[in-house]
């Protein structure tokens, strides 16, 4: 099967939300955290982008997963804290980022 286009941050922080069910709950995003973070590295790296992008069907380019993580990295380490993820799913879920 082949897909055609881009998912962005928000859109991928969209499906999380309504695969998780819950768009508030704290606990529900970390636990989307954690099942980005399949290594427990503690971060989510491009090769985790890709690998969650693969599980959902979608297709991610390789400079969209860098555009990606650059918007939610706050600290310019080249990966998502945990902090960092939820911060900006918080900002995705308050304004629609």
């Amino acid at each position: 099967m082949v897909y055609i286009g881009y998912i962005s941050l928000p859109d991928l922080g969209r499906i999380i939300q309504i695969k998780m069910k819950d768009k508030s709950s704290k606990i529900e995003l970390e636990r989307a955290f954690q099942l980005m973070d399949k290594e427990e590295k503690g971060f989510i790296s491009i090769d985790d982008l890709r690998r969650v992008a693969k599980d959902i069907g979608e297709v991610i380019s390789e400079e969209e997963m860098q555009e990606m993580i650059d918007e939610a990295d706050s600290s310019n380490t080249g990966h998502v804290s945990k902090e960092d993820f939820l911060n900006f799913m918080n900002k995705v879920q308050d304004n629609g980022v």
